[in-house]
């Protein structure tokens, strides 16, 4: 398939410049190659390794949302930085694809090399064109903005309009290879040997004469503002553009492309204003247009066919052989063993010279000389007869420099001679008042550093200390020095040495540097610290204007402050405060550093990996906003559609599956959502294209979904999910109104069942009452029947034959009354007060005309109205007469009164006063205490039960209080008051 794209080149292309002298094109290329020494930047590879579907790439192109298109040996790819996402079409009769490029509705078209021509559309591969059967390889074609698609036909020009019609112009009169729209009705055209303009409207076809010699080969790309032509004369080497606007010929005469042998031409792309790059069978050329010089060549000897800055600012390099390369930043450069230049990849010391010149150390021991404009390495010479180790430090004192590569070298300011001071495994020096100072393995400590030193090698060393060493630094202003050692900081004075502390605990550097008056530190593990007179002054760890913690390598000067950490190399500018993360994004991995160093223009890495170079000017953040793309909603693993709001129940599976392109973060961003309902972000690695849920919570709600990149900037606008989340039946209205409904029908039943063995328990209760109630009064029948017998005895004894008569037809009266009251439950206070006044007269009858009673009644309506329990109050007046009247010398009193009250709940409540004046309660114990009368009486022992017994019931409520009467301090009787309460309404309910 290479083979087939080659021929796109134009075979007489070929012909002209294997005619150039073969000498003249290898010493040009030549002085090319050398010139771009050590000028390779940093990139890395997309390719079948990294997965990549073919090496074999004709072309890339940058969609709006980000993601790359590329047209390869294998078809069509998407790539969103992760994975490659294949697009086809069953009746594709050739899965090569290439000519990428989008129309002014964003809609993709490519062709493949067997005459079909394609559009994506609806995430789609469809074949919009197949002219197999008249051009057997690769069409020209070209669109316009109203999407009408023009193929260049061996006999002429097809036009396919947006809604399938075809028309077939200048039909037989031209041969067309390539095609490309102009505007309005005007196409520049070419065939095999010259370039044309069709105007379709007249069908006129004009010979594009604009220079004197024959035109070999033409480079359309409509990348290039505003939009240029490249066209070439081999034979004389001269290249002229075409400004396809105003179709006026800039004669430019660029420096001949070639390397061993002859290159061929695939792309002629304008990147600015003043750069143009040419993608060729020997790499990548970049010319500076004004100038007409070379900027750099890159990939030198690698088939690139074509190349793209995208929106990031990364840029592409698609080849024939190897996939892609990519290069975050096209300014910074790596100097490594590729170059041939540097012996040792390894830098382990670096150190500014001077504006020009860099002084760099490598692991193997060696150091070497550097131009910063040129690139030229030269290495500074080394005793054979000595073993150097890693160079751990640079310094420079009284225009001599220190090397410390396990032994101390030291040249003077032309590095044209070394002397060497033997100290064994030194890592670090630091000379002060003519003290030099250093840490090694075995300890630290210093020497006198004389002349005689550096001609005898001989000196006295004094022993600071004897741990291990790793850094020293001195402030040579007020002749202070610190020491890192494996017990930490320390600051030496007065012969000793004071170690250094921060809340309590020593601190362990990492890395030192003085700068104006502060000491910086940093750390192992806790970030980094500014010493003021031994005190600390800074300290920044993560989210406290450091993004690490572990500081791995530190350089400063009057505008900058570089810090490598763990998470990257942040570069603080002094005055602005403003920061800047280089890290991987920028080719650049922390974990290969060993030191930094700063110069004006540029911040300089020593790494394993090489020395990198990179531009401060170049630095920038990242404010390409990543746009996430929906790829797909599933629920239960069954697509549905997300432009109407998606339905489902709250125990459905949803899936979304989302895209995003970010190529210059390398995977450093990630995505973050949360629903509408919600104030928290979740968060997603960029890995991680897709949301599961198993479980939402019910209701109407949008779930929203973005990405924020490597600088922190977010997408510019949230994707938005619309979800109708339906509740479970048991979250439902109607499940609420069946739960009500439910819940008031049982609540009913209960209540009616509640109820009804309420007044089942309460008739069982009222009945075992009155059988009780009845039981008594049964019982006090006969005690009043003996009573009443007792007295008629007395009187017949008496011989009183007449009130014995009037004694036994009141007794049968209130007899025939007690047996009509057996089985009645209450009676009216009429009938109450009936019976009183019978047995009242029979006990004036028993007592003559001692005895004397009041019977004070209500209304008589009232008495009829309000209702009792039987002989309630007959034993209460039978009790103030047998004991309080019964032994009283005299006249005897008795005075008994009723009052009858309504209530607004239709309640009656009767109250009785009974008042005698007889003896008192208290002479009346005495009695029966002299007559050993030690039982209670019956009436008393049964009235208690009874009005225990009554009380117990729903509907009657009786208390009674008795209350002894005074006179001068002596008994003059007693009183009872008697209530009784009925609830008439139950009672016409019970009637009912």
């Amino acid at each position: 398939m290479r083979a087939v794209f080659l021929c796109l080149i134009k075979i007489k292309f070929i012909s002209y410049l294997c005619s150039m002298p073969r000498l003249i094109s290898f010493v040009i290329g030549a002085l090319f190659c050398f010139a771009m020494k050590g000028q390779t930047p940093y990139y890395y590879g997309v390719n079948d390794e990294t997965g990549a579907p073919s090496n074999e790439i004709y072309c890339a192109v940058q969609d709006s949302s980000g993601f790359i298109w590329i047209g390869c040996e294998a078809g069509l790819f998407r790539y969103d930085g992760f994975e490659f996402k294949h697009y086809t079409n069953l009746k594709q009769n050739g899965r090569a694809i290439s000519s990428l490029r989008f129309d002014n509705q964003s809609r993709l078209w490519c062709q493949n090399f067997a005459g079909q021509i394609y559009l994506v559309r609806n995430d789609s591969l469809i074949i919009y064109a197949d002219v197999k059967d008249k051009i057997k390889n690769h069409p020209g074609f070209d669109f316009n903005e109203a999407g009408d698609l023009f193929i260049g036909l061996p006999d002429g020009l097809l036009i396919i309009d947006d809604e399938g019609n075809k028309k077939h112009l200048f039909k037989d009169q031209i041969d067309i290879t390539e095609i490309t729209y102009l505007g309005g009705d005007s196409l520049l055209v070419q065939n095999q040997s010259s370039f044309y303009y069709l105007l379709m409207n007249s069908e006129n076809i004009i010979p594009l004469n604009t220079v004197n010699e024959p035109i070999h080969s033409c480079w359309i790309d409509k990348r290039n503002k505003p939009g240029y032509a490249v066209f070439s004369n081999n034979s004389s080497q001269i290249f002229h553009v075409l400004n396809l606007e105003n179709h006026q010929v800039l004669n430019k005469t660029f420096l001949p492309i070639s390397g061993a042998g002859y290159s061929l031409w695939y792309t002629f792309y304008q990147t600015d204003e003043n750069t143009v790059w040419i993608s060729t069978t020997n790499g990548a050329w970049c010319y500076d247009l004004p100038s007409q010089k070379l900027r750099m060549h890159l990939f030198s000897g690698e088939k690139i066919s074509n190349m793209l800055i995208d929106r990031e600012g990364n840029y592409w390099f698609t080849s024939l052989e190897n996939g892609m390369y990519v290069i975050p930043e096209i300014d910074m450069r790596i100097y490594s063993e590729t170059d041939n230049l540097i012996k040792d990849q390894n830098i382990s010391a670096i150190h500014v010279m001077n504006d020009s010149t860099l002084i760099c150390g490598s692991f193997d021991g060696s150091s070497f000389l550097m131009n910063i404009t040129t690139g030229e390495v030269n290495y500074l010479s080394q005793n054979a007869e000595l073993r150097y180790r890693t160079v751990s430090s640079v310094f420079k004192y009284n225009n001599q420099w220190l090397i410390a590569r396990n032994y101390i070298s030291v040249f003077d300011s032309l590095f044209k001679h070394e002397q060497t001071i033997s100290t064994n495994y030194t890592r670090d020096i630091a000379v002060d008042q003519g003290r030099f100072y250093f840490t090694s393995a075995l300890g630290s400590g210093y020497f006198n550093y004389t002349d005689e030193v550096l001609q005898t090698n001989l000196y006295s060393t004094v022993m600071i200390s004897k741990q291990s060493g790793r850094l020293v630094e001195c402030d040579t202003t007020n002749h202070k020095v610190w020491f890192a050692q494996s017990e930490g900081l320390a600051v030496y004075g007065h012969d000793s040495l004071t170690y250094l502390t921060h809340q309590g605990e020593r601190i362990f550097p990492s890395t030192m540097s003085f700068h104006r008056g502060v000491l910086w530190v940093g750390t192992v593990d806790q970030g980094l610290y500014g010493f003021v007179n031994d005190s600390v002054k800074y300290h920044w760890q993560n989210q406290l204007v450091l993004m690490g913690n572990s500081v791995i390598a530190f350089a400063i000067n009057d505008k900058l402050i570089a810090c490598a950490t763990e998470k990257g190399i942040q570069l603080i500018f002094s005055d602005t405060r403003e920061t800047f993360l280089l890290d991987l994004t920028d080719g650049i991995n922390t974990k290969d550093i060993n030191a930094l160093a700063l110069h004006d223009d540029y911040l300089f890495i020593a790494s394993t990996r090489g020395l990198y170079q990179y531009p401060l000017n170049a630095l920038r953040k990242n404010k390409t906003k990543i746009q996430v793309q929906l790829e797909d909603v599933l629920i239960n693993n069954q697509p549905v559609s997300s432009v109407e709001p998606i339905e489902m129940y709250y125990d459905d599976d949803l899936r979304i599956l989302f895209n995003a392109a970010s190529f210059r973060s390398r995977g450093q961003f990630f995505f973050r959502y949360k629903f509408s309902k919600d104030n928290a972000w979740n968060y997603v690695d960029g890995k991680n294209r897709e949301l599961y849920f198993n479980s939402l919570a019910s209701g109407e709600y949008e779930l929203w979904l973005d990405a924020v990149n490597e600088d922190g900037y977010s997408s510019e606008s949230f994707l938005k999910i619309q979800l109708v989340v339906y509740p479970p039946f048991w979250q439902r209205w109607w499940f609420y109104l069946v739960i009500v409904l439910l819940t008031g029908m049982l609540a009913a039943l209960f209540y009616t069942w509640q109820i009804r063995s309420i007044r089942r328990k309460s008739l069982l209760k009222e009945k075992l009452i009155r059988y009780q109630l009845r039981t008594i009064k049964a019982q006090m029948n006969p005690h009043f029947i003996f009573n009443s017998l007792t007295s008629i005895q007395d009187l017949i004894l008496q011989k009183d034959i007449s009130n014995s008569y009037l004694y036994l037809t009141k007794f049968s009266s209130i007899l025939r009354m007690v047996i009509d009251l057996t089985d009645t439950d209450e009676i009216s206070l009429a009938d109450e007060i009936k019976f009183l006044s019978l047995y009242l007269e029979i006990e004036k009858l028993r007592f003559g005309d001692d005895f004397e009673y009041a019977l004070h009644t209500p209304d008589e309506n009232e008495t009829y109205y309000a209702n009792l329990p039987p002989l309630l109050i007959q034993p209460f007046v039978e009790n103030a007469i047998k004991h309080g009247l019964l032994h009283k010398r005299g006249e005897k009193k008795l005075y008994i009164h009723f009052e009858v009250t309504r209530s607004k709940d239709e309640s009656c409540t009767i109250h009785c006063t009974i008042r005698d004046n007889g003896i008192g309660r208290k002479r009346s114990q005495e009695i029966k205490e002299r007559m050993a009368v030690s039982h209670q009486s019956f009436a008393t022992r049964a009235t208690e039960q009874r009005l225990e017994l009554l009380n117990g019931r729903d509907d009657y409520r009786v208390t009674f209080a008795i209350e002894d009467l005074y006179s001068d301090n002596e008994a003059a009787g007693t009183q009872v008051n008697i209530t009784v309460t009925a609830d008439v309404k139950d009672k016409l309910t019970q009637k009912k």
